[in-house]
Formats: C-alpha cells, sequence, structure tokens
C-alpha cells in the first residue's frame, strides 16, 4: 500500500486519456535559472492542470514559486519516496484541497519517454479550514529567539520572520492570528503552532500599540498553515484534587490542547446549550473554571493529543515498577532469573524496570602468558590475572594457539577462591574461553613425565562491563 502511496499520483482526469482531446500536447519546457530547482527545495503552491492532453504531459500540477515573480513550472504528478511520510499523512496530503496547502520539494529526475519530471516531497502544511488567504499577503517561517532578548522597556522583539524562499528576515513583536481563527478556535494554540512548532504564516506587518520605547510590530496573518504530520505533544499527567461535598473538579487548556487541573470550584448555573463548530473543525470539551462546560474547536485533520502517561506521578516500591496500562498500576519487575538471553547478549536489571537482555560489551586487554615451545616434562606453571578495565563483571581467555598431550596435558582456569572453572587439553589450535565471572582468574598448566608437544599461548584476555 505505502509503495502505491508513495509513487506518482494525482495525474489528474486526463490521465485517463491515452490520446489529445481536442487541444495539442504543449512542449515540455526546459527550467531555467529561475525556475523551481532540482536541488535546492522550494516552498511552492500547486493547481491542477486542467489541460486534456496526452498524460504525463497533461494532468498533472502546475508549481508557484511562493515570495516570488516566476512563471509556474508543471509537474506530472507528487513523488512521497523522500518525505518519510507515513501512509496516514500522505493520504491527508492527497485528500487536501490544494488553495488550503503548501509544499516544499524539489524537482525529480526526467522520465524517459517525454522528459516531464515530478515533485518530489520535502515537507507539507495544510491551511486552517474556510480560512481564505489575502492575495497580496508573503509567507513566512516564524521562529523566536533562544535566549530571548532581555527588554527594559517595551516593545520586545524576540520573534524573527523570515520570506520563505528568501535569506530576508525581519524582527517583530507578535503574530496577530485575530483574523484566521474561527468560531471557539482557541487564538493560543494557532499561536503556538507558529512559534513553536514550524507552521507558516500569510501575512503582512502592521503597526500595534504605540509604547514609550517605540511601537509593536504585529505579523497579522490572513492564513496559518499547520506542519503536517501534526505535532503530538504528551500531556502532562498531573494529581486531580479530592473536591469537598458541593464542589466540582475544574480544569483548563492549555495551548497544546492539554487539559490541565485547576483545583474545585462551586457548579454555578450552566447555559443549556452546546456551541456548533464551523465546518472543517471538531468540537472538544472539559469542565471549566466555573464547573461548566468549556468548549474548543479544533481543525479535524489535526491527531488528538497522546493520553498522559499515569506513570508520571507514580513511584511503586522496591522489586515493583509502574505500568501505564492495565488494572495494576505498580507490578513486580522481571528479573533475570526468568530471561534467558542469547548468545552475544548479557541480562541487565534496571532499576524501577524489567530485566532485559543487551549487547555484551567487553574491552580487550594484551597479556602474555605462553609454555615454551615444546614444553617440558614434569612441569606446573601459574599466572595470576587480574583485570585494569574499572567495573569489570567477566573475563574470558584468547588463545592464540594450544597444543597439548590430550588427557596427560592440562591448562586449569580457577577463580581466586580455586574453584575450578574449565580445563583445557588436547590440539585445540586458536580458540577464546567461556566467560568467567568476576575480575580475575588463576591459569595453570601441568604436564606429566612424558610426551611432549609445542604448547599454548594466551594473547589476549577481555574483560566484560556493565
Amino acid at each position: 500500500m505505502k509503495s502505491e502511496l508513495n509513487s506518482l499520483f494525482a495525474m489528474g482526469i486526463a490521465a485517463a486519456f491515452t490520446f489529445a482531446c481536442g487541444s495539442p500536447a504543449p512542449e515540455v519546457v526546459e527550467e531555467d535559472e529561475d525556475a523551481i530547482s532540482a536541488s535546492t527545495p522550494a516552498f511552492v503552491s500547486l493547481r491542477h492542470d486542467d489541460r486534456r492532453c496526452i498524460s504525463p504531459l497533461c494532468g498533472g500540477y502546475w508549481l508557484k514559486d511562493l515570495n516570488r515573480n516566476r512563471a509556474e513550472v508543471y509537474v506530472s504528478g507528487l513523488d512521497f519516496s523522500q518525505s518519510g511520510f507515513d501512509e496516514a499523512t500522505i493520504t491527508l496530503i492527497q485528500e487536501t484541497s490544494l488553495d488550503e496547502l503548501v509544499l516544499q520539494g524539489v524537482l525529480g529526475p526526467r522520465e524517459q519517454q517525454y522528459r516531464t519530471r515530478a515533485l518530489m516531497v520535502q515537507g507539507a502544511w495544510r491551511g486552517l479550514p474556510g480560512v481564505v488567504r489575502s492575495a497580496s499577503d508573503k509567507f513566512y517561517s516564524v521562529t523566536s529567539n533562544d535566549p530571548p532578548i532581555q527588554c527594559f522597556a517595551a516593545p520586545c522583539n524576540n520573534d524573527v520572520a523570515t520570506l520563505l524562499n528568501r535569506t530576508t528576515t525581519r524582527g517583530f513583536t507578535g503574530v496577530d492570528v485575530g483574523g484566521v481563527v474561527r468560531n471557539f478556535v482557541d487564538p493560543a494554540f494557532v499561536t503556538s503552532q507558529v512559534e513553536r512548532y514550524g507552521a507558516l504564516v500569510a501575512g503582512h506587518f502592521e503597526n500595534g500599540v504605540r509604547h514609550a520605547a517605540g511601537t509593536e510590530s504585529l505579523l497579522v496573518a490572513s492564513q496559518v498553515y499547520l506542519s503536517l504530520p501534526s505535532q503530538r505533544v504528551p500531556c502532562p499527567l498531573f494529581p486531580i484534587a479530592q473536591c469537598p461535598e458541593g464542589l466540582v473538579n475544574v480544569f483548563t487548556r492549555n495551548a497544546d490542547r492539554c487539559t490541565i487541573p485547576a483545583g474545585c470550584a462551586e457548579q454555578l448555573f450552566c447555559p443549556q446549550f452546546i456551541p456548533s463548530c464551523d465546518e472543517g473543525y471538531t468540537m472538544e470539551s472539559w469542565t471549566g473554571g466555573s464547573g461548566c462546560p468549556a468548549f474548543a474547536c479544533d481543525p479535524t485533520f489535526l491527531s488528538p493529543p497522546p493520553p498522559p502517561s499515569r506513570c508520571q506521578h507514580v513511584r511503586c516500591a522496591a522489586g515493583f515498577h509502574c505500568v501505564d496500562e492495565g488494572d495494576e498500576v505498580c507490578v513486580p519487575n522481571l528479573t533475570c532469573a526468568l530471561v534467558l538471553c542469547a548468545v552475544g547478549n548479557r541480562c541487565v536489571e534496571p532499576d524501577g524496570g524489567d530485566a532485559y537482555c543487551a549487547p555484551e560489551v567487553w574491552v580487550s586487554e594484551v597479556v602474555s602468558a605462553a609454555s615454551a615451545n615444546p614444553y617440558r616434562n614434569n612441569e606446573r606453571q601459574e599466572w595470576i590475572f587480574t583485570s585494569d578495565v574499572p567495573d569489570t563483571n567477566a573475563v574470558r581467555l584468547h588463545f592464540s594457539r594450544f597444543d597439548l598431550e590430550s588427557g596427560w596435558d592440562f591448562v586449569t582456569i580457577y577463580d581466586p577462591a580455586g574453584n575450578e572453572l574449565a580445563r583445557y587439553t588436547g590440539v585445540l589450535g586458536e580458540f577464546t574461553t567461556d566467560a568467567f565471572a568476576g575480575a580475575e582468574v588463576r591459569i595453570v598448566f601441568t604436564t606429566d613425565r612424558s610426551v611432549t608437544r609445542s604448547g599454548f599461548e594466551i594473547d589476549r584476555a577481555d574483560a566484560r562491563t556493565p
């Protein structure tokens, strides 16, 4: 499904026609230095190509470079293969009216038969429903100074507007969204989308309130284009007060559309009506500060904010951890005694969570422990290896060669307490031992009274850390 969505779409109704229908096929215009680039991303608006001729020469889109007085450029379709969008976002873009859509992208490679190009989409923004942009307004992106400028007197121009497709910037006091918010749309939400989450503004500058230190400069919006996919800001989980009898819990809603507990209040007489939202908006409600329902209209195409995590304000007893779902809030930790990890992985028991498998981390150390070549009869040699790596919890040894009389001559590994950990004999060649717990091992080489061979050499030790 996604591969289909990522392919070129919207060849228009004309795509169904294989032959020209009353009008000649137009020439494909080669882009010049003023056209939309094949290498530098540009912000564009779109309109359908309604000409009726053979596809893909007709039926695609005409692109207009925003804030530039340039000729439109024809593309045969939109290609989302480089956008990183999921299927839901691609479908949303496809279903959006073109007069509400701003795209960013570059021209793709030419197809061989007709030499047409597609627009390789890299970003997308959708305008607020039911809002018509002023034709004379320009398009801007907005950032806020971080850290903000410390002003001794108003106005304080902490916002910066950048003309799309240009490098021109301008400091200003704030965004005026009063002209774009419909019934019960929260202006704080729209402003937050512009200043914090990359929404684009079609607007112009006007003078605002005059202060002793100067006059405010306002970016007056005629349309705001929200970034797609919509930002999902996790809502914090706050404790809800236990209200006395006769009082009810009340809430406020912040600019991220999260409802925040605001204490208890006496419920007054509440109007018995529910307001309606304009087309393209969905009603959200909560208990407001007076104990009565409060309402807001959010653009329907926005994803609802994810529910808050109940574990943000839960502290479980030792040996337990919090889970966001299910009847039990605090559940016992899964321990390493119940976890079997694959070779090359180790079990980790974190504080306040289930045990899990993670790749082993080994640090190599150069060592030298070797027999004579050939070794002698009736021989006994010992070496003690202690890792210099901090927090070592296990070691293993690498033999670059191993050739002993099988069953009579041995290399034996002991822990510091003298417990035998492993014993090796015979012709083993090059190999690495299993891991031995702890940071120290004792290596003992013993031979019998007859038959010798070339012996062994340990050239490396590996230390495992947490």
